[in-house]
C-alpha cells in the first residue's frame, strides 16, 4: 500500500507542477505582448 500512495504522491506533484507551468506561461505571454507594445510606442517618431 505505501508503494501505492508513495506514486500517487510522486505523480500528483507532477501534475500540480505542469499546471503550475502552465500558469506561468499564460502569464507569460500577455506579458510578453505588452513589452512589443512598449517597444513599439518607443520606436515611433
Amino acid at each position: 500500500i505505501s508503494k501505492i500512495i508513495d506514486r500517487y504522491e510522486i505523480q500528483h506533484a507532477d501534475e500540480l507542477r505542469a499546471l503550475d507551468l502552465e500558469e506561468k506561461i499564460q502569464n507569460y505571454l500577455p506579458h510578453k505582448e505588452l513589452l512589443e507594445t512598449v517597444q513599439s510606442k518607443l520606436e515611433e517618431p
